[in-house]
């Protein structure tokens, strides 16, 4: 069977197998860049991901602050998709709970245009044996390398409902966007998608911006009838 590229999944709110998996907290984190230049109809993007108990503690997203001179204001939250979220900005600094710097930014004045859709060759479920257990991926085959500063959704086939979501790594075309079976964590409201489900896929930027949707795709599968072997 070909081999794809997995994606180490990010979103989570619990552990979805026990035994020799990590089990470190999730925890909030700016993906936007320190010093990028914010689009202006965007925001600073967050994302949740399992965080090593001796990494420093950024607090809860509700007790970050944007400061702007002595202003200094809680962060209005958009939920894009589970585990994935977009700050809306007031100044130029975003601090912690703690008030330690997560980043600093700048807004662009024009507003840019709107992203392509993604162009998707196909949505497959892989299984693969991954020590005992046996891993099932879906990944999405897309027409071109994955941009680094993007993330890749999975919605319903009406586009209204973000059911997952992933990143590429490295330079590959296929992006994983929904593993179960190993320690991938998954987030509370992220949703499986099934073979014959028809889904549509868009990208978000690295200011929380959203594509506009591919055409319906069906997710198709490499994994034959039966139980696993």
């Amino acid at each position: 069977m070909k081999r794809f590229a997995l994606l180490m999944l990010v979103v989570s709110t619990r552990v979805a197998v026990a035994g020799e998996c990590p089990s470190e907290p999730l925890a909030a984190r700016p993906l936007t860049a320190d010093g990028a230049e914010v689009a202006a109809d965007g925001g600073i993007l967050v994302v949740y991901e399992r965080q090593a108990a001796d990494a420093p503690k950024r607090g809860l997203v509700k007790d970050w602050r944007f400061v702007d001179g002595k202003q200094r204001t809680a962060p209005a939250v958009k939920a894009l998709a589970p585990g994935v979220e977009v700050l809306q900005p007031a100044g130029t600094l975003l601090q912690d709970a703690k008030g330690g710097k997560l980043l600093g930014f700048s807004r662009a004045k024009a507003a840019t245009r709107v992203l392509d859709a993604p162009g998707v060759s196909a949505v497959v479920r892989n299984r693969a044996a991954g020590g005992q257990r046996i891993v099932e991926t879906l990944v999405v085959q897309l027409d071109a390398t994955a941009p680094a500063d993007r993330l890749l959704v999975v919605f319903d086939k009406d586009g209204k409902v973000a059911r997952s979501w992933g990143r590429g790594i490295g330079s590959t075309k296929n992006v994983a966007v929904f593993s179960k079976g190993g320690c991938a964590l998954v987030a509370d409201g992220t949703a499986d998608s099934q073979v014959g489900d028809e889904v549509r896929l868009a990208w978000i930027d690295m200011s929380g911006r959203l594509s506009r949707l591919s055409p319906a795709i069906t997710v198709t599968t490499t994994i034959p009838e039966g139980p696993p072997r």
